[in-house]
């Protein structure tokens, strides 16, 4: 049977910290017992017209970023816990997407390492960021009741930082694009092109 001093002792060494240190100081056992449970935060529910949670990342290039740097240059697709198939495919929509204005983002539940070669071996051209903890996806709602793995789900944000629309337990078979125009009010590049000729 696992005690709540083991599941603390656990949590600690998978955090990197040393049992007993907090701080670089010795904890006093005896004040900090009625503390030693962690209270459990319910998850938040993020529902369309809600702010994003504005996570942080580390970058590509070692910095640590947040959400509201990538909505900077526009709106936001997230795609999160993607397996292969539907990394290609939102390759595929890539250049659509971008030419709507939205940047096309996928969190994975894998390892930098791990990230950055699925970026080069799939020659893929949107940021795909490494969630191993899972992290994000707990922000958004996004993980498996019983795995706790992050489950699919996809979120459209905003440039001012709210969800516009999104998805949970499936991604949507007819792709994004579609989606990201309707639910930005942002007419597709066709159309665009159509009315203007008349």
């Amino acid at each position: 049977m696992l005690t709540a001093s083991s599941l603390l002792l656990a949590v600690a060494l998978a955090l990197g910290n040393e049992p007993g240190v907090a701080n670089g100081a010795p904890l006093n056992h005896s004040a900090s017992k009625a503390a030693a449970v962690p209270v459990p935060t319910p998850p938040t529910i993020v529902m369309v017209g809600d702010a994003a949670p504005d996570f942080s990342y580390k970058s590509f290039d070692g910095a640590w970023r947040k959400l509201a740097d990538l909505r900077a240059s526009g709106p936001v697709l997230l795609v999160l816990g993607p397996d292969t198939d539907e990394l290609k495919a939102l390759q595929a929509e890539r250049d659509r997407l971008l030419d709507l204005g939205v940047i096309p983002v996928a969190i994975c539940d894998v390892a930098p390492h791990t990230a950055y070669g699925m970026v080069r071996d799939m020659h893929l051209g949107f940021s795909l960021l490494a969630d191993p903890q899972h992290v994000i996806a707990e922000q958004f709602n996004a993980t498996d009741g019983h795995t706790l793995a992050t489950a699919p789900a996809w979120f459209v944000v905003d440039q001012t930082g709210n969800v516009r629309a999104m998805g949970h337990g499936a991604f949507p078979p007819g792709g994004y694009v579609a989606l990201a125009s309707h639910a930005l009010g942002v007419p597709l590049p066709n159309e665009v092109r159509q009315a203007s000729k008349r």
